[in-house]
């Protein structure tokens, strides 16, 4: 993925941050235009744990209700991110194994 550097140097400015590291930069096709921002509910969306199934987002309001800023892919298990980026088989095996197991 491009590194932030390459957008703000064609004009893409940072409106918004949320953790633990996700930064919203825009491309403004009019100045005076109004700013996007990351929801603000992030705890909320994850403290209810989500059981193991594939969510197709249909529209741009689906991804913007998605658990986590980066909408395209996100392994939550139990209420907890534990990725937020496409893994590895081995990786999604690696990341299980280290899960406590409950009795």
């Amino acid at each position: 993925m491009a590194g932030r550097g390459l957008f703000i140097a064609n004009g893409f400015e940072a409106v918004d941050a949320t953790r633990p590291d996700y930064e919203l930069l825009v491309r403004k096709l009019r100045k005076n235009a109004g700013s996007p921002r990351f929801p603000r509910d992030w705890d909320r969306r994850g403290e209810y744990g989500i059981q193991a199934r594939v969510v197709n987002f249909e529209s741009s309001q689906d991804a913007q209700n998605a658990p986590t800023p980066y909408a395209t892919f996100s392994l939550i298990y139990n209420g907890r991110l534990l990725a937020d980026h496409q893994i590895s088989r081995t990786r999604f095996r690696n990341i299980m194994n280290r899960l406590p197991t409950t009795s």
